[in-house]
């Protein structure tokens, strides 16, 4: 890299540090152009520049301290002044639940790191100000790391023209732990004040890599998107989530509510698991890491597939409710200037449970997920609006289904998935752009491989040049958003659709959503109605929320 440019000329375009922080602060060198430093006001951190991309890579910057022993469960505190030159390499994924865990660097407590990356450009160019991506990952809550998505071909393919911060959150019992015992000694949704973290940290230090902390947007698939789903209802609505446009792709969290009662018997048994049984947060701090993550693994032991036993939850101030139901209420941020939300056309088969194979186990299922006469009326409704195929084979085919485990599939696929998409439509009419993926097979996850497409790299070798131009053009109609807030003003050349804002909020289907159907470059996107996002279906799983509410409140 250093043949393209002086090093005198580096050194003149210095990133100024923000207004609120001490002079100094920025990019400095120290010999090699190739590795320069980001100085912050408590560490400082060595770059390594990517020349196949273009890139600065700043890995594994600490954005809060270790969170262990005292700092279990509490909202993420300051990382600790560092003198040594931090090179990047000191960096863990979140400790992860169960024994399965995301591909990367091993795993730990002490996982609190964020990663930068920007373009070649913010080192060479004075006076830019781009602005910033913040990705947040998925995998249900319980695994996933910072390391999942590709940065640098998102930001090639924006021509230089973003900077993506991604960073780790602490996943299931770690990060969701829950509970009238937690609200009472400990931070409820320790994960969702992580991610909190990372958007403070791009808010106050980002302008020293020539970010504009005032155009950010936040991407999330599936666990990620639900998170972000979450940020917009913090403490009612009414606490800034520190972004400005949002992307959700398949947003997905379960709707816990009970948090006297099933809540808080997880904990208990997460307590008990832990050999704490009556002694409280004080003994679960004062495990050794190994003990926790056997209590950890023990909790998620025999958890039924696509269940899982932390997830997100209302905890009475932070989560006050679901966002479905504070969205519903009109309790939440409305200052996005633009929202993206898509999901795929199989959502649920993915996490549907194999061993529900006959209609007398869905309508087991049903019984223990909705027990009791207060909510007879809600189990009478799915089995009105998910019928058995041997009641109603016709209705059952044209929702998609053919068997007992597809049949528990479409209902997860709404519960859980797609009518979370017309909730965010619903809260931002006007400023909402819908999607379809329906490239087979569909089903959740699929559409990432659009998202994160790189053509440098091992997936975008030997495919054909239709699905080189697809794949390409739906990844740049996502970067357009991100760069603009319009994903029509940057658009690659091969999209030939103009995507219109989404419509049709008191229709029954959702108007002016683009689906992306097929691997055929300009044919394989077009404008149609979401029929997989229907207004009274949606409503239905809504007011079931408001029956269990009602029924936890009376019973």
């Amino acid at each position: 890299m250093a043949k393209y440019f002086a090093v005198a000329a580096l050194l003149a375009a210095l990133v100024a540090p923000a207004a609120s922080l001490p002079a100094g602060l920025g990019i400095h060198y120290d010999g090699d152009v190739d590795a320069p430093l980001l100085k912050l006001d408590y560490a400082t951190y060595r770059g390594k520049y990517d020349n196949v991309s273009d890139v600065f890579i700043f890995k594994n910057i600490r954005f809060a301290a270790p969170p262990v022993g005292n700092l279990r469960w509490a909202k993420p505190a300051s990382p600790r002044p560092i003198a040594e030159i931090q090179d990047g390499s000191d960096g863990r994924q979140c400790v992860q639940a169960g024994q399965a865990r995301a591909a990367g660097p091993p795993a730990g407590e002490d996982c609190l790191f964020l990663d930068v990356t920007v373009p070649g450009r913010v080192l060479r160019e004075k006076g830019l100000k781009l602005p910033v991506v913040n990705w947040v990952y998925g995998g249900a809550y319980i695994v996933g790391s910072k390391e999942g998505a590709n940065a640098a071909a998102m930001i090639r393919a924006s021509k230089g023209n973003l900077i993506w911060v991604a960073g780790n959150y602490r996943l299931g019992a770690y990060g969701f732990l829950t509970g009238t015992t937690v609200e009472k000694t400990a931070t409820p949704n320790a994960g969702f004040w992580d991610q909190r973290a990372v958007l403070q940290w791009i808010q106050q230090y980002i302008g020293l890599l020539s970010g504009d902390p005032g155009a950010v947007t936040t991407i999330g698939i599936s666990a990620g998107a639900g998170s972000i789903l979450h940020h917009l209802v913090l403490e009612g609505g009414t606490l800034d989530p520190l972004f400005t446009r949002a992307i959700l792709q398949s947003p997905g969290y379960n709707n816990w509510l009970d948090r006297a009662g099933q809540l808080e018997a997880n904990y208990q048994r997460f307590e008990s698991l832990a050999g704490c049984t009556g002694q409280g947060l004080a003994c679960l701090r004062n495990l050794s890491e190994p003990a926790l993550l056997n209590a950890s693994i023990a909790a998620n032991a025999g958890q039924r597939p696509g269940s899982f036993a932390f997830g997100p939850a209302p905890d009475g101030k932070f989560i006050v409710s679901s966002p479905t139901l504070e969205i519903a209420a009109g309790r939440y941020w409305k200052g996005l200037s633009g929202l993206i939300s898509s999901h795929v056309v199989d959502e649920g088969g993915s996490f549907s449970d194999p061993a529900i194979a006959t209609d007398a186990a869905f309508d087991a299922l049903l019984n223990s997920t909705y027990p009791g006469t207060g909510l007879a009326g809600l189990r009478a409704g799915v089995q009105r609006l998910y019928p058995a195929v041997g009641a109603d084979a016709a209705r059952a085919a044209a929702l998609g289904y053919k068997d007992a485990r597809g049949r528990l599939g479409r209902e997860i696929s709404e519960m859980s998935f797609t009518c979370h998409n017309r909730v965010a439509a619903d809260g931002y009419p006007g400023k909402t752009w819908s999607v379809q993926y329906s490239v087979p097979p569909g089903t959740h996850g699929a559409d990432q491989t659009g998202t994160f497409f790189d053509v440098l790299g091992p997936r975008g070798q030997g495919l054909s040049e239709g699905e080189k131009r697809e794949r390409v053009g739906f990844q740049g109609l996502l970067v357009s958003f991100m760069r603009g807030g319009d994903p029509n003003a940057y658009r690659d050349g091969e999209v030939s659709v103009e995507w219109p804002r989404t419509t049709g909020f008191n229709a029954t289907t959702l108007g002016n959503v683009l689906e992306v159907h097929s691997l055929e470059g300009k044919k394989g996107m077009r404008i149609i109605e979401d029929g997989w996002v229907i207004k009274e279906r949606c409503a239905f799983w809504t007011d079931a929320q408001r029956d269990v509410m009602a029924t936890l409140k009376t019973g």
